[in-house]
């Protein structure tokens, strides 16, 4: 949740449509606010090193923002205020878990300190992302061009992998989760015993995630749900109403374990897969559409089906 706090020292909860026009910009100008871009992604090379960023927008990578205004509407998630101590303050308020907490809008003040209390208060999971393979068997228009083939597929053993993967020097953190990705991850040979290698060698790593087309046999699939977490992109150039009803098979076979990323001009053959869930289930399935940036992460359980924009 966004939080920001007033030059009266009150914090408030934001909702980041009242941050862009026509609010008046006075209420948000951070220039030369300290800004505290927090590394929240931890990524690993193909060398076995990993490189850590923080998805800031912007680009800016001083500590001292040089903008009047957050380039865009992500940005505002990173902690930032006036100045270092109203900082520090803003951030203890925030962990001090305020429940009644107003929302904010123009009337109650300037801005002096603002964030998302996900990147103040400790974080419960780690997460790592690998994509050690660049291909897919996929060549949609939109992907980058180097991914839309399948000759040249990574052909590394899963031997070759694990060496990599053993060079790389983990966060310190006793809840990692790997999200393995790519390309499609599932063109790999023995992609399973590779997720299951990853959960048996560190206890550290409790969680494992295969972002994934869906395009696998039904067998590999079947023996990811059992170990890992399937997170099922379904592209508008290549799914079928065969593909869709194999995705409806796996989530009822494995409720907990597949989610679906829908691209937000999802064609009439993605929404009316849900339709067709609603029935199969004979349960009417609520829809909550919140537009964002360039994808919808689609999480379906038995008596909801939610869509919320993310960015990947």
């Amino acid at each position: 949740m966004l939080y920001c706090l007033t030059e009266d020292k009150k914090l408030f909860t934001i909702d980041v449509k009242n941050m862009l026009s026509p609010s008046p910009k006075s209420c948000f100008a951070f220039n030369n606010f300290v800004c505290n871009k927090i590394d929240t992604m931890f990524r690993i090379q193909a060398n076995g090193v990993i490189s850590t960023g923080n998805e800031a927008i912007c680009g800016i990578t001083d500590s001292i923002c040089t903008q009047d205004l957050c380039s865009h509407p992500k940005d505002y998630r990173f902690p930032k205020a006036q100045t270092p101590e109203i900082l520090e303050e803003f951030k203890a308020l925030v962990m001090a878990n305020v429940e009644d907490t107003e929302p904010y809008n123009m009337h109650k003040g300037k801005i002096i300190a603002i964030g998302d209390d996900s990147l103040i208060t400790p974080q419960l999971e780690t997460r790592i992302h690998w994509n050690p393979v660049k291909n897919c068997n996929w060549a949609c228009t939109y992907c980058n061009p180097e991914w839309r083939t399948a000759k040249n597929t990574n052909k590394k053993s899963p031997y070759e992998l694990k060496q990599i993967f053993l060079k790389a020097k983990l966060p310190e953190s006793n809840n990692i989760t790997i999200k393995i990705g790519g390309g499609e991850p599932t063109m790999l040979s023995e992609i399973d015993r590779i997720v299951k290698w990853l959960l048996e060698h560190n206890d550290n790593i409790k969680k494992v995630i295969v972002d994934t087309n869906g395009s696998a046999k039904w067998h590999v699939l079947e023996r990811l749900c059992k170990l890992a977490y399937l997170q099922i992109t379904l592209h508008n150039e290549y799914v079928t109403p065969e593909h869709l009803e194999k995705m409806i098979k796996l989530k009822m076979a494995y409720p907990k374990k597949v989610k679906f990323k829908i691209m937000e001009n999802a064609n009439e053959t993605i929404l009316d897969f849900f339709k067709s869930y609603s029935v199969f289930v004979n349960n009417p399935i609520p829809q909550e559409i919140d537009k964002w940036w360039e994808m919808t992460e689609v999480s379906i359980t038995d008596s909801t089906y939610t869509m919320k924009r993310v960015t990947v």
